[in-house]
């Protein structure tokens, strides 16, 4: 395996959607970190990534040589004028690069990507049994703000929603 050094965090090209089809359609399938229970297809991303690029809202990839590991993003957290200031991220590592450091470049260029376009704070929904991701954004100075009880529904069972805030600006 690659070390973090070998990690180059850039912005995302559509050339880079395949991969990132891959990483979030794996978790999606084998995982609670995404509540969705079908697959994205290859048109649909594509909508995402002009969406978010419209938007000047950030779609970060981890690189190793000419390989994507991971990806992060963010958008405003809901769609109403008084949430401007305030958005939610996403951060997702390939399996085989998780636990390695490259979660952690991808944030901290996407919370100084934040911070340079105004955002006041950044939220984090979690799922309340990933203790390995509530562990790592208290790493990065993200407080647990509460939890949601049983408000989603994956694998045949209901799931708790961990929520987590970091302040951006001071």
């Amino acid at each position: 395996m690659s070390e973090v050094s070998d990690v180059k965090i850039r912005t995302a090209l559509e050339n880079d959607l395949p991969y990132i089809l891959d990483i979030i359609n794996d978790s999606i399938e084998t995982s609670t970190a995404d509540y969705r229970y079908d697959t994205i297809n290859a048109t649909d991303l594509k909508v995402w990534y002009k969406n978010h690029i419209a938007n000047n809202e950030p779609v970060l990839v981890a690189e190793i040589g000419d390989v994507i590991v991971g990806y992060a993003t963010y958008g405003q957290f809901r769609e109403r004028i008084g949430f401007q200031y305030s958005v939610e991220h996403s951060i997702y590592c390939h399996n085989d690069y998780k636990g390695k450091g490259i979660g952690k470049l991808l944030m901290n260029e996407l919370i100084a990507h934040a911070k340079n376009s105004k955002s006041h704070t950044m939220v984090a929904c979690i799922d309340a049994e990933n203790h390995s991701s509530i562990k790592f954004h208290e790493k990065l100075g993200f407080m647990n703000v509460g939890q949601m009880k049983q408000i989603g529904f994956k694998f045949n069972r209901f799931l708790d929603m961990a929520i987590m805030q970091l302040m951006l600006q001071k």
